[in-house]
């Protein structure tokens, strides 16, 4: 610290150290580790300012933004250089945040709500002149982009207002209208988007388009289409991202990777271990479905196996439909009370009733406290003519996972009382639900 702050040596241990502190002390609850560590990381908060102002006015300037004690002290421990600044630079910055010429505003139009989170999740931003960095950016944003949701953008990257006009902010821009092809006036809307966009090098995004245009041999006129719904595609690594989905795919024998990508964009940040592997294993192991099948309906692999996809396969094999003849868009485009009246033709209690306890005890598989197949078994489900399941959605089924003594009696006190023996809806049910009661 000497040797970057020369000054400090000047100082004496006693009276000017030891106060501070104890200030962290008192004021923010800091154990002596606690001070330590922000003295390390900023010794500047031992020196003087300019101002005349101390650590305490600024604890005090916090806590009158609307900060609670415990409130500053972890943003202390997060951030130690904002002991550092002056009362007035606080001030400013959050009353700029919450102004109208930044458009920061809360539903309940309470400005200093907004900028007050604004300030938290960045607190560096006080570094930063208003007038020669901060504000010149806002307007760029707002004025040259055309930037209408400010409070969207500053929340999920305020970095942004510390970014180069020049150097950061007209690159990526230019890259979004030239290279790309997107239109002036939807460059506001693909910022709001995906404001991270501003943090990913051009050349990393240029690498994905480079790669939809020249190997999935995607048009450009698609590649502007895709990127525009889709933004957050051009942050994606391509050599680990964007490569491994595509070798995954053709893993599967799927030919036409470009137009199955232009079927489902976000495909290509899906990760194939936990994403897309265990749901094509599933899909052909339990729903006894192929590749085929997944070409028919991209849109397979956008939704959940835990919740939507498995307990739906399951719950339709008990009412004797499988999804095989239901087809994979009917079982899993609508919501939960729609599935069960129109493709399972049962109440939705009853439904949301099965799903719970498949959730339940599927997640005492992952735990190791059930067996896969018992899982099955309480359920009502035969186990595919004796043949092992080898993974039930990435649910281990292996001799290691030790079984639950009362997995039987769960199934005859949460499934067996509302299915019957065989694993189908009982009739009366079903006949009522058919007709609406």
């Amino acid at each position: 610290m000497a040797v970057k702050m020369p000054q400090l040596l000047d100082m004496c241990f006693s009276a000017d150290v030891v106060p501070v502190m104890e200030l962290m002390r008192q004021e923010l609850g800091f154990r002596p580790t606690d001070a330590r560590r922000v003295l390390r990381r900023a010794p500047q908060v031992l020196l003087p300012r300019q101002d005349g102002s101390t650590p305490v006015d600024t604890i005090a300037a916090l806590q009158a933004l609307g900060l609670k004690p415990k409130m500053v002290s972890m943003e202390v421990i997060r951030w130690p250089r904002l002991l550092t600044y002056s009362p007035a630079s606080l001030m400013e910055l959050a009353t700029w945040l919450g102004s109208a010429e930044v458009g920061m505003r809360a539903a309940s139009d309470d400005s200093s709500a907004v900028s007050l989170n604004v300030l938290r999740q960045a607190p560096w931003l006080a570094e930063h002149d208003l007038e020669t960095q901060l504000r010149p950016v806002a307007r760029y944003l707002q004025e040259s982009l055309g930037i209408r949701d400010m409070q969207r953008v500053l929340r999920a990257y305020p970095q942004i207002l510390c970014c180069s006009i020049t150097k950061d902010l007209e690159p990526r821009v230019w890259f979004l209208t030239e290279e790309v092809g997107i239109n002036e006036e939807d460059v506001p809307r693909v910022v709001q988007t995906f404001p991270l966009l501003f943090a990913v090098p051009v050349e990393r995004m240029r690498g994905v388009y480079g790669l939809l245009a020249s190997e999935l041999l995607i048009t450009r006129p698609d590649i502007t289409k895709i990127v525009r719904a889709f933004p957050s595609l051009l942050g994606l690594e391509p050599e680990k991202h964007v490569r491994a989905v595509v070798a995954y795919m053709r893993s599967l024998g799927i030919q036409n990777i470009g137009r199955f990508v232009s079927r489902l964009p976000p495909v290509l940040g899906y990760d194939v271990s936990n994403n897309l592997m265990p749901k094509m294993d599933y899909l052909v192991a339990m729903m006894g479905l192929s590749v085929y099948d997944v070409l028919t309906f991209p849109a397979y692999f956008s939704y959940p196996l835990e919740s939507i996809i498995e307990p739906r396969t399951e719950f339709l094999k008990l009412r004797r439909r499988p999804i095989a003849v239901v087809g994979l868009n009917m079982a899993l485009t609508s919501g939960d009370a729609d599935f069960a009246k129109k493709i399972a033709k049962v109440r939705p209690e009853l439904y949301a009733s099965f799903k719970a306890a498949y959730m339940k005890h599927r997640a005492e598989v992952q735990a190791g406290t059930m067996k896969g197949e018992d899982l099955l078994e309480m359920l009502g489900l035969d186990m595919l003519g004796g043949k092992p399941l080898g993974s039930l959605g990435g649910l281990s089924t292996s001799s290691n996972v030790q079984e639950v003594t009362s997995a039987r009696q769960l199934a005859d006190d949460e499934v067996a009382a509302k299915f019957g023996p065989d694993g189908s809806a009982q009739q009366q049910d079903g006949e009522r639900d058919a007709q609406g009661g």
